[in-house]
């Protein structure tokens, strides 16, 4: 998983433009394609409104394999 992995900002439910702040990524398309399909396709985060995925409520979560991914993450100093 890429260093900017949104696991390392999940420390709650979080919106996309959150989470894409946080990493300092301006391209929502680019994010999107790059880093938030991969990690919900690879299990460590999941949607809250699952069947509605441009829903306006629309947050991301970590799953229990996102937890216990994010704690083996080293520190950022």
């Amino acid at each position: 998983m890429r260093s900017g992995c949104p696991t390392k900002v999940m420390d709650k439910e979080r919106r996309r433009a959150d989470i894409q702040h946080l990493l300092k990524l301006s391209d929502p398309e680019h994010f999107r394609k790059a880093y938030l399909v991969p990690t919900l396709e690879s299990g460590l985060i999941e949607m809250t409104v699952p069947g509605k995925p441009t829903s306006p409520n629309q947050k991301y979560r970590l799953t229990h394999l996102g937890l216990s991914y994010r704690r083996r993450l080293p520190a950022d100093r």
